[in-house]
């Protein structure tokens, strides 16, 4: 993970734990505090639980982060992980990727469906690509064979002047198509 990602990761459970314990803070308060008029609880007696009701919300909001950011790893982070090493595998030109879509991706699943779909469409198009060039490359050898033909008669005849320098750029054209 790099610094840049560590520091995003480290803000986001900061503001998770800071709304957790907000929620919670709010909740075991205002329950305390009612619980508390009820039984006609004098100022004493309210100050005297006060320390304990913080203690209290800061363990339940810290319960209530971890629990979350185990949720968030499992449900979330691993899946995007796996999905951008499927990503970076396809950028290198690997389209044998197949994300395996009975794991859980929560969310994400359409994301991976569609890593599946782009790998097998590249893969399918990089197979329309090789076979253009094996018929680009085998319709050029034809006509170059032919001409080369005649330009070693013509050559062996003595009928064309320039038939060596034709011969030389045929060859050329040869190397290229192959």
């Amino acid at each position: 993970m790099s610094r840049r990602e560590w520091k995003s990761e480290i803000r986001t459970t900061a503001e998770i734990f800071l709304v957790i314990f907000l929620v919670t803070a709010i909740a075991v308060t205002v329950s305390t505090l009612l619980l508390l008029h009820n039984a006609n609880a004098d100022r004493a007696q309210l100050l005297r639980y006060a320390t304990p009701t913080f203690f209290n919300v800061l363990f339940l909001t810290f319960l209530y982060t971890a629990v979350y950011m185990a949720w968030r790893y499992f449900t979330v982070v691993k899946a995007a992980r796996k999905i951008q090493s499927a990503l970076s595998r396809m950028t290198s030109g690997d389209f044998e990727v197949k994300l395996d879509l009975s794991e859980t991706y929560g969310n994400l699943a359409p994301i991976a469906a569609g890593v599946n779909v782009t790998a097998e469409e590249l893969k399918s198009v990089e197979t329309l690509k090789t076979d253009f060039l094996s018929n680009v490359t085998h319709e050029l050898k034809t006509p170059l064979a032919g001409l080369r033909l005649w330009c070693e008669l013509t050559d062996e005849h003595n009928v064309k002047e320039n038939a060596a320098k034709e011969l030389q750029l045929i060859e050329k054209m040869e190397t290229l198509v192959r």
